[in-house]
């Protein structure tokens, strides 16, 4: 068991005991390290507790870069009576295979459910591709080639 385990008392008695289930022992030392790693780095709930830290804040400056960057959006005067809609950030710890942080990610993210249509946006779009049409579109490319 590792070290922070230690002050829990396992009891070997249960028909379904959780050593019978967890076993570190059979891991690779990579996968040991990446499996032990992962409650080292917490992701911050709000905002003031990622701005006290200079990685959180660079994947903020990151995001709002590529927003502004794909003209996400348009700012406009609010019309009147009119509330703006909120948004919030969500931050992610993105880790590599070996079990060493990748990135530090960071979106923010609208609260849509908010919205009504003709009154807060006029037309949506959302890029999404299913698999099946990729195939049809490659077996049309390969029958007509």
């Amino acid at each position: 068991m590792p070290a922070k385990l230690s002050d829990f008392e396992v009891n070997t008695k249960v028909k379904y005991n959780i050593d019978r289930q967890v076993n570190y022992s059979k891991l690779s030392i990579e996968n040991y390290n990446f499996s032990t790693s992962l409650n080292k780095i917490s992701e911050p709930k709000t905002y003031s507790e990622a701005a006290k830290d200079i990685r959180w804040i660079e994947a903020i400056n990151q995001e709002m870069e590529a927003l502004n960057r794909n003209g996400t959006w348009i700012i406009v005067d609010l019309p009147v009576r009119r509330k703006p809609i909120g948004g919030k950030w969500v931050y992610k710890v993105k880790y590599q295979s070996s079990g060493e942080v990748d990135r530090f990610k960071a979106r923010y993210v609208a609260k849509g459910y908010n919205q009504k249509e003709r009154i807060d946006y006029e037309k949506t779009f959302s890029p999404v591709v299913r698999i099946v049409t990729v195939r049809y579109l490659l077996t049309l490319v390969v029958h007509n080639f």
